[in-house]
């Protein structure tokens, strides 16, 4: 473990063109990821994505075969009401992470083509702008709070 720090500083140092951002490598992973439980309908994954790395990038989309459609949404307060929406892209900025959490930004995953029960675990696919596909496991869990939302 020791040798690995190394290498990049010498590789850094032997390729002064790799310290601007624009070629810095990118170093994210992701912790904590839950799925909510749910019989029918549509279902919701969380995650803490970190980036460790010197360049920012941006989380553009995620694929899971449990469901019919992935999408990134936001959750907007118009009114006295949370809506949700999808957007393009979450931004995950050099060196911070960055919280998929209810009531905030999330993975929607809509049409689950077979009930998602509490402690199974699933298989998903996050798509990044730089990074690439990151493969994690999101253990499907009770909701913490009933959704006041609306569509």
């Amino acid at each position: 473990m020791i040798l690995y720090p190394f290498l990049i500083i010498f590789y850094l140092l032997i390729n002064p063109t790799s310290a601007n951002e624009a070629s810095a490598p990118v170093f994210i992973h992701a912790e904590g990821a839950w799925v909510r439980a749910t019989e029918v309908g549509n279902s919701a994954a969380y995650v803490k994505i970190v980036n460790d790395g010197l360049k920012s990038d941006r989380l553009i989309g995620a694929q899971t075969d449990v469901c019919k459609r992935v999408e990134l949404h936001t959750h907007l307060k118009e009114g006295d009401v949370y809506k949700m929406r999808p957007i393009e892209s979450i931004e995950i900025p050099t060196k911070q992470t960055v919280d998929l959490k209810e009531g905030g930004l999330h993975i929607m995953l809509l049409n689950i083509l077979k009930p998602l029960k509490e402690s199974e675990k699933i298989k998903l696919t996050l798509i990044f702008e730089n990074a690439g596909q990151i493969s994690i496991i999101a253990e499907v869990r009770k909701n913490k709070h009933a959704c006041t939302c609306k569509d």
